[in-house]
């Protein structure tokens, strides 16, 4: 090389890095590199400036749950700033290497290599940064995708009430310590599921706190109680109702609530219609499941016992009509509890001469007669008593799971994917100019 200098220095223990350059090209890529930081500290700061307003009306979420929820919330914006100020120094460090090389190329000059490290800071950082805003992006755009799914059932809604749907379930989500994927699938199957749209909140807080305490997810909830709710009809038993009886069946059975809530689809319907309460269906199928029953048979068994006392074909049916005098459903619209009728049944058997299980026609009514009548009719009668007088049984069991550090970091998650919704909410517009231009 006829022109040439060498640079040699350790920034990195003994590491040594030896640079042999051509001076006119050294010159040239020293002023390409420093116009290439200049532009990305540019670019960096104006993009911070829409996500420093996102990331202070996230920062509210996060008050809610501790000081360290609030510090979370501004990683985003030092990170970004330490980004900015890295790119900054480097460009100072590139104007004075060409100032050096300049001064120097004639000569063999060592020039401190510092600002390398610098740039791989700023380099770092920023890759961080766009990391963070793509994902954020990603997330809004499967948040809107979701809400415009729950729009669709909403009718003629106006555009403002669309929008304040969407702040709500976004408030919803942090307020609970939930996804806001659970949010805005939970409202679909509401509004799928017949609640009206003014109560569908309120539906949707029985059923979010009735799934952090039953330890299952929000839209099991909702199918578990919306099938009671639409059974019954709201009038005969709320969804707040419907919960805590859930809750009181758990407590004195073995099952949970995420079980009933995918099972009792299997026998409500029935039992509504024979005029058969929910109250004594929770207590039948705690009885059972008490034995060791699952719950998915319990319900499977209750369903064809009710068949058949109600069925005037049957050899059930026509025993208990000629000793209560009158047909099953006659006998439960005049007051009678599932208990009183197998106490009914009992005695049809015993003046027969048989057990109890052969007065039915299938081994399922009998082997659910078998576990409600007979040793088990006390522990029957109570557990009807006990979820009659189940009011607060959720709040009392949420209040217990609603808390520890399990719930803990479901809150600081919750908070951070806010964070994200309102980061990928300030740059979606720009994302999209960018994309139709």
């Amino acid at each position: 090389v006829s022109r040439g200098f060498s640079l040699s220095a350790a920034p990195l223990g003994s590491a040594t890095y030896e640079l042999i350059l051509d001076d006119s090209q050294l010159l040239r890529g020293i002023d390409a590199a420093k116009g290439k930081v200049d532009g990305l500290t540019q670019g960096i700061s104006s993009s911070f400036q829409g996500i420093d307003k996102a990331a202070a009306t996230a920062g509210q979420s996060f008050d809610q749950i501790g000081q360290g929820a609030t510090v979370a919330g501004g990683l985003l914006e030092n990170t970004g700033r330490q980004a900015v100020s890295a790119g900054e120094q480097t460009a100072r460090s590139f104007t004075g290497a060409r100032t050096a090389a300049s001064s120097f190329a004639d000569s063999l000059l060592p020039v401190p290599l510092g600002f390398a490290g610098i740039g791989v800071a700023a380099a770092g950082a920023a890759a961080g940064v766009v990391a963070f805003g793509a994902s954020s992006v990603s997330a809004f755009g499967e948040f809107q995708a979701g809400m415009n799914e729950v729009f669709s059932l909403l009718g003629d809604a106006t555009q403002s009430e669309l929008d304040a749907l969407s702040a709500q379930a976004r408030a919803f989500a942090t307020d609970f310590g939930v996804s806001t994927q659970d949010v805005v699938q939970g409202l679909y199957d509401a509004l799928s599921a017949g609640v009206p749209s003014d109560n569908v909140f309120s539906f949707l807080e029985t059923a979010t706190r009735a799934g952090i305490a039953g330890v299952t997810d929000t839209q099991t909830a909702v199918a578990g109680i919306s099938s009671v709710v639409n059974a019954f009809g709201e009038d005969v038993v709320s969804a707040a109702e419907a919960s805590d009886i859930m809750f009181q069946s758990v407590v004195n059975g073995q099952t949970t609530f995420g079980e009933l809530a995918s099972q009792l689809s299997n026998v409500t319907p029935l039992a509504a219609a024979l005029g058969v309460t929910f109250e004594d269906v929770a207590a039948a199928i705690a009885t059972m499941t008490a034995q060791g029953t699952s719950t998915a048979t319990a319900t499977t068994q209750l369903r064809q016992l009710m068949i058949e006392l109600s069925d005037s074909s049957t050899i059930a049916s026509q025993a208990f009509q000629d000793v209560a005098g009158v047909g099953f459903q006659a006998f439960i619209a005049a007051g009678g509890t599932m208990a009183d009728a197998l106490v009914v049944m009992q005695d049809a058997a015993d003046d027969a001469g048989v057990s109890l299980q052969e007065m039915f026609g299938s081994s399922e009514a009998g082997l659910a007669a078998l576990s409600l009548a007979g040793g088990n009719i006390d522990t029957f009668r109570k557990n009807i008593d006990d979820v009659n007088t189940s009011v607060g049984a959720t709040d009392e069991a949420f209040a217990q799971m609603d808390q520890g550090a399990v719930r803990s970091i479901q809150k600081l998650q919750s908070a951070w994917n806010e964070l994200k919704l309102s980061v990928g909410e300030a740059l979606a517009p720009q994302i999209e100019d960018l994309a139709n231009n």
